[in-house]
């Protein structure tokens, strides 16, 4: 799939799936996150990463 297709057929799940994701797949999703264009390049991006127990409150 590529990235036009994943954008425009993206959508909102209530849930989200049991199965821990790696740390280093979450890293690596950071990194690109916080390339995204961002006004005066303040880069005022805040993430929450949650995991373990955190994940099902």
């Amino acid at each position: 799939m590529d990235v036009l297709t994943a954008i425009k057929t993206r959508h909102s799940v209530g849930r989200v799936k049991p199965d821990p994701i790696p740390e280093a797949i979450i890293n690596t999703l950071l990194s690109a996150a916080v390339q995204a264009p961002n006004h005066f390049k303040v880069r005022p991006w805040q993430f929450v990463v949650l995991t373990g127990g955190s994940r099902e409150k």
